[in-house]
């Protein structure tokens, strides 16, 4: 990982004016000792699936580089729009099919995009709530009928969010999960909408995004 962030700060040339964003996975803020590079403040987009991890690391590569890192999270369809209006970045962390949308309107430099993980989608109930039975499509559908409220990310900006949506329509209950749905943004803080209702409600979103809400 230390030479992925090398060869990523030689290639952006860590230049102020940030016309082009870098597309690049987690692995880029791992703590690296880049000594022979004058300290600047990296401005960093990244989806909100990573901010779990990424948060962890950014100490510690602040103090082994020198460098400084300003992250902002969002959706990664919010972070795209961000982009596309001109917001200023060197990195950012967002899905593949994002990073070639970008790609094409030459928002990222060739050869710089780097793909190191995955995340995954789960389901979640708030803390305490009993855990339906999800094993096989016919449980999840019927632990979708069940609940009373259904949250999770926007479609229009969040993978997570138009992705268990065409699940949904997959399992023939679209119509009935989208009048229950409750979606406030990205997954995280629809998240946090969950733990503070009193309906019984399930959440669906990326799993980090659920791991970073300690009431669910």
């Amino acid at each position: 990982m230390y030479k992925v962030l090398q060869s990523l700060l030689s290639k952006v040339g860590l230049r102020p004016s940030r016309r082009l964003i870098v597309g690049l996975a987690l692995g880029a803020l791992l703590p690296v000792p880049i000594r022979e590079v004058s300290a600047v403040e990296l401005n960093v987009l990244a989806a909100g699936a990573v901010e779990a991890v990424v948060r962890d690391m950014v100490g510690s590569f602040e103090k082994e580089s020198g460098h400084t890192v300003k992250l902002t999270y969002a959706p990664v369809g919010a972070l795209r729009d961000k982009i596309y209006a001109g917001e200023p970045a060197d990195l950012t962390i967002v899905t593949p099919v994002i990073i070639d949308q970008l790609l094409a309107r030459g928002l990222v430099r060739p050869g710089t995009r780097t793909d190191l993980g995955r995340v995954g989608g789960g389901i979640a109930v708030r803390k305490g709530a009993p855990r339906p039975a999800i094993g096989t499509p016919e449980e999840l559908k019927r632990a979708l009928l069940a609940a009373k409220e259904i949250y999770h990310a926007d479609p229009k900006i969040a993978t997570a969010g138009a992705y268990f949506l065409k699940v949904a329509d997959q399992l023939g209950i679209g119509e009935e999960v989208r009048k229950k749905g409750r979606t406030a943004g990205g997954g995280k803080v629809s998240m946090e909408l969950m733990a503070k209702s009193t309906a019984e409600a399930i959440g669906l979103t990326q799993i980090s995004e659920i791991l970073s809400v300690p009431e669910v």
